[in-house]
C-alpha cells in the first residue's frame, strides 16, 4: 500500500469538491497496473479510471474516487486589425480554459522578431511590411501546454507626397501704351498705330484697334467708325499695327486735312482678363498738316 503525507490538496474539500487537483501528491499513486476484477472503468465523475496524471509515469490509477485527468487548457486567438500598415498598434489577445478543475493556466506571447509578452494580450507594432507571426502558449498547473499561432500582414506607409501648391488665378490685365500723340494717314490711305506692350507680361498683348469720329447732325450726337484692325504685340515689344481708314474717314479729312478723333485699343488675355484704353487724337492728313480746323 502506497503511503502519502501531507495534504491531498482537493480541488474545495471545504466547499465539498473532492477532485484532485494538478498538484495533489495522489496523483499517480494508487495500485498499478491493470483494472482488478469488479473495479469499474470510470471514476466517480465517469472519466477515464486510469491516465497518467503527473505527465511522468505512464498510465497509472490514482488514490480516491476521482481521476485527475491530465487535459490540455482551452486556448483561442485573435488578432485586431490583422491587416494595417506598418508602425499600426495591433492587439492580440488570448481566452483560456481548462477542463480540469483547480487548474490554473499561464501565457505567454512570443513574436516572429524573438520578443515575448506575458499575459493574455498583448500590443505590438511591426517595422516591416509583410507577415508576422505571433504564437500564444498556455500552459497549466499541471504543465499542459496548448499552442495557437496568430498570422497578420503589415502594409508600406505610402509616401507622403508634397502638398499641391495652387497656382495663382491670372488677375491681371494685359499692360500696354499708345506712344503716339497724333496720328496721321499715309498715302495709301492707311493709319500707323503703335502700341508698347510691358515688359514682364506673361503672355503677347493681343486685342483690338479702332479709330472713330464724333459726329453731330440735327442735335443728335452719334459716333462714325473710321478705322479697325487687330494686333499681336510680344511682352516687351513695340509694334506699328497699320489700319485702312474707310471711305467716309478719307472724304472728311480731304475736306478739312485733319480731324479730332478716339482711339481705342482694347486688349483680352487668355485668363478673360481685358484692358481698354481710349485716346483723343488728331488725325492729319499726309502733307496738309496746316489746312483748317480738325471736325
Amino acid at each position: 500500500m502506497n503511503r502519502t503525507y501531507g495534504s491531498i490538496r482537493f480541488v474545495d474539500s471545504m466547499g465539498g469538491d473532492y477532485r484532485l487537483s494538478a498538484l495533489s501528491p495522489v496523483i499517480d499513486r494508487g495500485t498499478p497496473g491493470a483494472l482488478l476484477p469488479g473495479e469499474p472503468p470510470l471514476d466517480l465523475d465517469g472519466l477515464d479510471r486510469i491516465v497518467d496524471g503527473n505527465g511522468t509515469a505512464g498510465a497509472t490509477r490514482d488514490m480516491g474516487a476521482f481521476e485527475y485527468q491530465r487535459r490540455p487548457p482551452g486556448l483561442t486567438a485573435t488578432a485586431q486589425p490583422a491587416l494595417a500598415q506598418v508602425g499600426t498598434p495591433m492587439r492580440f489577445e488570448a481566452q483560456t480554459s481548462d477542463p480540469d478543475p483547480g487548474d490554473e493556466v499561464t501565457v505567454r506571447w512570443a513574436f516572429d522578431d524573438g520578443t515575448t509578452v506575458d499575459g493574455p494580450a498583448a500590443d505590438r507594432t511591426f517595422s516591416t511590411p509583410g507577415a508576422h507571426s505571433a504564437t500564444v502558449t498556455a500552459t497549466d498547473s499541471a504543465g499542459a501546454v496548448t499552442t495557437r499561432t496568430v498570422l497578420v500582414r503589415t502594409t508600406p506607409v505610402p509616401p507622403v507626397l508634397a502638398a499641391e501648391v495652387p497656382v495663382p488665378r491670372d488677375v491681371v490685365a494685359p499692360r500696354f501704351s499708345l506712344p503716339d500723340a497724333a496720328l496721321r494717314v499715309a498715302r495709301d490711305g492707311r493709319v500707323a498705330v503703335r502700341v508698347r506692350c510691358a515688359a514682364g507680361e506673361p503672355e503677347a498683348c493681343a486685342g483690338s484697334v479702332s479709330i472713330s469720329l464724333r459726329r453731330t447732325v440735327r442735335g443728335r450726337t452719334t459716333r462714325v467708325a473710321l478705322a479697325a484692325g487687330s494686333f499681336t504685340v510680344p511682352a516687351g515689344a513695340q509694334r506699328t499695327v497699320r489700319v485702312r481708314l474707310r471711305a467716309t474717314g478719307r472724304t472728311l479729312l480731304r475736306r478739312t486735312g485733319r480731324l479730332r478723333v478716339r482711339l481705342t485699343v482694347d486688349a483680352r488675355d487668355a485668363a478673360g482678363n481685358r484692358r481698354t484704353v481710349r485716346r483723343e487724337l488728331t488725325l492729319r492728313a499726309a502733307g496738309n498738316a496746316k489746312r483748317g480746323p480738325a471736325r
